[in-house]
């Protein structure tokens, strides 16, 4: 063996001893990276299949995690699941690297006022917000309007639909003929 691998091995066996939760964390993301790209060779049954028969079956040696209520083979799903999970994760980072990266080079070239109002004002205010009520405002303001208030009448107990046409909720067709039922 060379001395470079060697001392490479020491090296990543001497962080592992002093910080054991992040070579768990690292042996899990690696797990989790082999699973993305080779799920067509690792997962038992296809994902998708609907097995009606075995709906709701519990682990076994044929569905290892179990099924659930359409009979898809759980363990498949998950498996292929990482891999919509590690794209997902890769466009954010790539996309937040991006709009740091732009933004932070702009305020360290000019400096002055963009430079106190990126690293005072703006960092601040994003800072100030938990990170769940930022995702919650977000997604509320890329929602059609007519979803969320017809999401909120439904949950009120009423029944309407979305009306595209008008972009309103409207009742249903046949709601005038409904009768509560006979005591």
């Amino acid at each position: 063996m060379s001395a470079t691998s060697i001392s490479f091995r020491r090296w990543v066996s001497g962080n592992a001893r002093h910080n054991p939760l992040a070579a768990a964390g690292v042996v899990l993301v690696v797990i989790f990276v082999i699973f993305a790209l080779f799920a067509p060779w690792i997962a038992p049954r296809d994902p998708a299949s609907i097995n009606l028969p075995a709906r709701l079956d519990p682990p076994s040696s044929s569905h290892w995690f179990g099924t659930d209520e359409l009979g898809r083979d759980i363990l498949s799903r998950v498996v292929y699941g990482a891999r919509i999970s590690m794209l997902v994760g890769s466009c954010v980072v790539l996309a937040s690297l991006a709009l740091g990266l732009i933004i932070g080079s702009i305020a360290g070239y000019y400096g002055g006022a963009i430079d106190r109002f990126v690293n005072v004002v703006l960092m601040n205010a994003f800072l100030s917000f938990p990170g769940i009520l930022l995702a919650i405002a977000l997604s509320l303001s890329a929602a059609p309007v007519s979803s969320i208030s017809c999401s909120r009448s439904r949950s009120a107990g009423g029944s309407v639909t979305p009306d595209s046409s008008a972009g309103k909720c409207s009742p249903p067709a046949n709601a005038n003929s409904w009768k509560p039922p006979a005591p």
